[in-house]
């Protein structure tokens, strides 16, 4: 919604590079930099009415800033460095919001160096904060990471704690979650450089969030040979892998599944009954309940609009013969949420960039177009983009908005985007966060790995002139 209620005269002046977060029933800015230069005000909002409130504190104001971002917790805001036109800073700052006095918080142990638009964000071991820039006599942009303890007041420097192998970086490959919110990422593509040739994987990597540690799982078995754009889901304690395309350009429909519990591959395909769907890349793949579902993509005969699911239960292909169902096309977004599963945007078989929305219930069996409501204010057509759900509520991320293959190099696709959508299901509305978001975000990029897990949303990879390991 647009805050232009009642207190719309009491809004603040108009800026950008401003903390923003919400904080209970409100949301709370402050800071940022106008055409007077930078702010140092505060000003509270309240959604339902569109109102917004002007807090006035008394303690140790911070400075006037910009770039820098702001935390809730316990009843507090954290401000936490940022920068003029003239210095950067690495200050912290707590505004106590029943008091409503200021006071500069003391920082001990590893205090990061000053810095503005960095990630910043509330975990459940304290206030994590990512990356960031500075300048002096030359634009350097950081890829640190730090955690602060509030009850101790003090910073720890992780920059070297993500212990293991991390993975190589890549794109279109397959990421997902347990339902324990462990992330596991499979295969992909690491693009041409220069004077190198493309290099297709096979790998299995996981990350535990709380541990900020990857590691490769010990398996056993024969994994599924290296690939990219291929689908992966999880359903019935399986992850589970099919199709994609190789290094030759081949389709595949080959299905294998690796056991989290006794860390094993096994190729399914050849103990499977039904319809086998045709060898594909680039299509939509998600599970619901013991049945994962495969919707369309890219076939050696062009683009598919073709549904089936596989039972897990027993290793069964089905194909549905459904109403009404999306127009062939790849590199779309697909997930599931409920009982239902969703198809967004795309390519089709005539190069034209989708922003539809497409959804199947699973219990009834039937495609509906949700109808011109849902593309009001809805995301500019592209694919290869990011896609999730979280409840009743629709993700997208990035992707790319010309017509093409996402490789790199790829010199003639000019805009990767790095906004977030939100389509709420109960209101049939979309909404753009992507200036509401805090912290800088990821860069531009298609083709990256896009999975909710533990209550949040996570990117992982992908690319636009250069490959995303973030």
């Amino acid at each position: 919604m647009e805050l232009t209620g009642s207190g719309a005269q009491n809004a603040p002046a108009q800026r950008s590079a401003m903390g923003f977060v919400a904080a209970g029933s409100y949301l709370v800015l402050f800071g940022g930099t106008g055409d007077v230069g930078p702010f140092n005000d505060m000003y509270k909002a309240d959604p339902e009415t569109g109102e917004w409130t002007l807090i006035v504190g008394s303690g140790a104001v911070p400075d006037a800033r910009y770039g820098h971002r702001i935390i809730h917790y316990n009843g507090s805001i954290y401000v936490f460095g940022g920068q003029t036109f003239s210095r950067f800073y690495n200050d912290m700052h707590q505004f106590d919001l029943t008091s409503m006095v200021w006071t500069q918080v003391f920082q001990g142990g590893s205090v990061p160096s000053p810095r503005s638009y960095y990630g910043f964000t509330l975990s459940p071991l304290g206030f994590a904060l990512v990356g960031g820039y500075f300048s002096a006599n030359g634009n350097v942009f950081m890829r640190d990471m730090y955690l602060f303890k509030p009850a101790e007041s003090a910073w720890v420097n992780l920059t070297g704690s993500l212990n293991g192998p991390s993975p190589p970086v890549r794109i279109n490959h397959g990421l997902n979650a347990a339902p324990n919110g462990v992330l596991y990422a499979f295969g992909g593509m690491q693009p041409a450089g220069v004077g190198t040739p493309p290099v297709y994987l096979n790998d299995l990597y996981r990350l535990v969030p709380h541990e900020l540690e990857w590691s490769q799982p010990n398996a056993t078995g024969i994994p599924p040979s290296p690939r990219s754009a291929m689908g992966f889901s999880f359903a019935d304690g399986r992850l589970f892998v099919f199709g994609g395309v190789n290094i030759t350009g081949t389709h595949m429909n080959d299905l294998h599944s690796f056991d989290l519990t006794f860390g094993t591959w096994f190729e399914i395909i050849k103990s499977t009954t039904g319809m086998l769907p045709v060898a594909r890349s680039d299509f939509g793949f998600t599970s619901v309940g013991t049945r994962i579902y495969a919707f369309g993509g890219r076939g050696s005969e062009g683009f598919l609009n073709d549904f089936h699911f596989f039972d897990t239960v027993v290793s069964s292909w089905i194909q549905l013969d459904a109403h009404s169902p999306p127009c062939p096309r790849s590199g779309f977004g697909f997930a599931a949420a409920g009982d239902s599963v969703f198809v967004f945007g795309g390519l089709d078989s005539k190069g034209t960039l989708l922003n539809d929305l497409h959804k199947f219930d699973t219990l009834s069996g039937g495609w509906i177009l949700l109808g011109s409501d849902a593309l009001l204010g809805a995301p500019e057509p592209r694919s290869s983009l990011g896609f999730a759900s979280v409840g009743n509520l629709l993700y997208v991320f990035g992707g790319q908005t010309m017509e093409g293959p996402c490789s790199i190099p790829a010199d003639f696709f000019t805009i990767y985007n790095n906004d977030l959508h939100q389509y709420n299901l109960e209101l049939n509305q979309w909404t753009d966060l992507t200036s509401a978001a805090a912290g800088p975000g990821p860069g531009g990029r298609c083709g990256l790995g896009f999975v909710a897990a533990t209550g949040r949303l996570l990117a992982f990879g992908g690319g636009p002139n250069k490959i995303q390991k973030e």
